[in-house]
């Protein structure tokens, strides 16, 4: 294979869509561009470009005549049609068009190289139907949403629940508290440990001690007098009457 023939798959176009206009939308670009690069870094000649579009509300259907027009090129210039994922033409499809698609690909004489699979996939039925489990997958959910969302209505179950985070403001003040309690007990363990004659605990001490034990400041780093003192200061701003005040002097 030392030529080959470009094809690219574009949803919500005419069947006959040429390449020059694929290449004119986003995803026909892409696929472009991927193509194109796969050819270069494996010493692939681009003897020429093929396009074929679906429309957007259409499985792809071997009666496309997109194909027909690939299949014709194949012939006359004797070289494979190499796309960048062949499992791209599922896209859209419903469990009935994706075996009709299936057994149609799967006929040698429509050879589709794909380029994120390094071979002509559905050549090989068993790795073929490996890499298209999980398109098969999602078609047969989609196909099934409409019935299961009726069989939830049955239920009563109109309206799914859905994770709402709180306000910015109210998850600060959570987080803000969980560590304030954190460096609390972490306080209260280093006092405990103290005599009498050694309370208030000077500032500079407690910082130490802080590190030593590795306990870091919310960001990950070191505690330093100013920071510590900061942190403090705030913390007895909102619990002036907390038990730790009389064991550590701000």
């Amino acid at each position: 294979m030392k030529s080959v023939i470009g094809l690219m798959f574009v949803r919500g176009y005419p069947h006959g869509i040429l390449p020059v206009e694929a290449r004119a939308t986003p995803s026909g670009l892409f696929q472009y561009r991927a193509i194109v690069r796969w050819a270069s870094e494996h010493g692939k000649e681009i003897c020429g470009w093929l396009a074929i579009g679906e429309d957007a509300s259409r499985p792809l259907r071997p009666s496309n005549s997109g194909f027909s027009l690939a299949r014709l090129q194949v012939s006359n210039k004797h070289v494979p049609l190499v796309m960048d994922n062949v499992l791209r033409l599922y896209d859209g499809a419903t469990p009935k068009s994706a075996t009709e698609l299936t057994a149609y690909l799967q006929d040698t004489r429509f050879p589709v190289f794909s380029a994120a699979h390094g071979c002509v996939l559905h050549a090989d039925p068993e790795r073929f139907e490996l890499a298209l489990a999980d398109r098969l997958a999602q078609i047969n959910e989609r196909s099934q949403r409409r019935d299961i969302k009726a069989e939830l209505a049955e239920l009563g179950i109109r309206k799914s629940t859905r994770a709402r985070p709180g306000p910015r403001q109210e998850q600060v003040a959570a987080q803000k508290a969980s560590e304030s309690v954190l460096l609390s007990a972490q306080i209260s363990l280093i006092t405990s440990k103290l005599d009498a004659s050694e309370l208030p605990l000077e500032l500079k001490r407690l910082c130490d001690e802080l590190n030593r034990r590795g306990v870091l400041t919310k960001t990950g780093r070191l505690w330093t007098l100013p920071n510590l003192r900061k942190r403090l200061q705030k913390m007895r701003a909102v619990k002036p009457n907390a038990r730790i005040w009389e064991h550590v002097k701000v």
